[in-house]
């Protein structure tokens, strides 16, 4: 996952919340891959920048705190 898509992740759920036709959120990949993480441009950036490092985190922090507050299972 690159920093846009980590990024993209994050702030979707509460445009979702804002959506009341939306009762329920299928997070789908598509492809023959599958990759539980991040890509390996963005790993070795986190390991070199400590700013986009604390950016990432910060990030992670809002997307797991987002999805978890989200109302839509």
């Amino acid at each position: 996952m690159d920093y846009q898509m980590h990024h993209d992740l994050t702030s979707i759920w509460p445009l979702i919340d804002q959506d009341p036709q939306t009762s329920a959120v299928i997070l789908t990949g598509a492809g023959k891959l599958f990759s539980a993480g991040g890509d390996f441009e963005t790993e070795q950036k986190m390991i070199d920048d400590w700013r986009y490092r604390t950016t990432m985190w910060k990030d992670a922090r809002d997307l797991v705190q987002n999805l978890l507050n989200s109302r839509s299972p």
